[in-house]
């Protein structure tokens, strides 16, 4: 039985890549959920603690 050489770092070569392919996806998923969960949590907070004439883009004297 005889491995050829070429083959396996043929084979070597697309797992790593296959691995590096993966971490980059679960990199940008983390970073969309985190963005998506600051974006929700945000507007929460400022519909909670802000006046609606502030977050209509008026002053808090303005009408």
């Amino acid at each position: 039985m005889t491995i050829n050489v070429m083959s396996l770092l043929s084979a070597i070569t697309a797992m790593r890549t296959l691995k590096s392919w993966c971490l980059a996806a679960f990199v940008t998923q983390v970073s969309i959920q985190i963005m998506l969960v600051t974006k929700s949590t945000w507007t929460l907070w400022t519909q909670k603690l802000l006046p609606a004439t502030t977050r209509e883009g008026k002053g808090l004297g303005e009408k």
